[in-house]
């Protein structure tokens, strides 16, 4: 029986896949969904583990794809890019598909606490996770917060400057791709152990005043957190691929999410990761000291 893990070339699953195979997952048992066939290209190109992988080129809302896709498989990884009008419609076409191939679990990796329903990507999951707790299927739910790897680095060192489009002393909640990779090992190796579990997972709490402040004695220089105009923030996302070009929907998703977290931020608890990694949770200065070792 096959794991099936979806949209394999996003960030998320490349942290995921190269955990699945630190760990000694059976690799061989994977079927990897990709949008597109340079995906697979890509993949393959940063994993030879894969060679002997099954790939699969689908979109979420074809019904007769995803039911090619998921003969066979016991598991399945779902995750799908944020900001999208869809998104809710291509998880319930997912799940039925799981549904109707009678797949054992279904591990969604969602969105840290979709009830905060003035965000737009968080309130867009909120009915794709009820829909699967009423499916009758096996299923975990994973729930991140914020990416510590949303930062790129590089240019923030060089420049001295990490722009935000809110307010920088507000608290953040952060996690680690890496642990969250943790936990989809754990989760896709026993999945029986987390049957019907849905985890908030989050590392640490942190202003970015407080984050630029470690890049600051990380580098030996000073790093400022600068809050920036909403629309110079808009034009670097839709340079960087988070806003899909003419998608008005997404755009009004980032500026609403920038409001929110000016207002409120978006933190909560991390005990719930550090119970489930058996470990404390790495946080910013951790990621630093990783980074410098590679």
């Amino acid at each position: 029986m096959s794991t099936l893990i979806c949209a394999a070339n996003g960030r998320t699953q490349r942290y995921l896949i190269a955990a699945l195979i630190a760990n000694k997952y059976d690799i061989n048992s994977l079927r990897l969904h990709v949008y597109r066939e340079q995906s697979v290209d890509a993949l393959l190109k940063d994993f030879s583990e894969l060679q002997n992988s099954q790939f699969l080129v689908a979109d979420f809302l074809d019904a007769k794809a995803m039911k090619h896709a998921m003969e066979g498989v016991a598991k399945v990884w779902y995750n799908t890019p944020p900001f999208r009008p869809l998104e809710s419609a291509m998880a319930i076409s997912v799940i039925d598909a799981a549904k109707a191939a009678g797949v054992q679990h279904f591990v969604f990796c969602s969105v840290f606490q979709p009830f905060r329903s003035k965000l737009l990507n968080h309130d867009v999951k909120r009915p794709a996770e009820e829909y699967l707790v009423e499916s009758r299927l096996n299923y975990t739910i994973l729930q991140p917060t914020h990416f510590i790897q949303n930062v790129a680095l590089p240019p923030v060192q060089s420049s001295g400057v990490l722009p935000l489009a809110w307010n920088p002393a507000i608290e953040t909640g952060f996690i680690d791709l890496e642990d969250l990779a943790d936990i989809g090992v754990k989760v896709l190796t026993d999945p029986a152990s987390h049957q019907f579990a849905s985890y908030e997972l989050l590392g640490e709490n942190i202003s970015y005043d407080g984050v630029a402040k470690i890049l600051s004695e990380a580098y030996g220089k000073d790093i400022k957190c600068v809050k920036v105009a909403p629309e110079e923030a808009l034009v670097k996302a839709k340079e960087n691929g988070i806003v899909p070009p003419g998608s008005e929907y997404s755009e009004d998703a980032v500026i609403r999410m920038w409001a929110y977290y000016d207002r409120w931020g978006l933190v909560g608890n991390p005990n719930i990761l550090h119970w489930l990694l058996g470990r404390k949770p790495s946080g910013w200065k951790d990621y630093i000291q990783k980074q410098a070792t590679k």
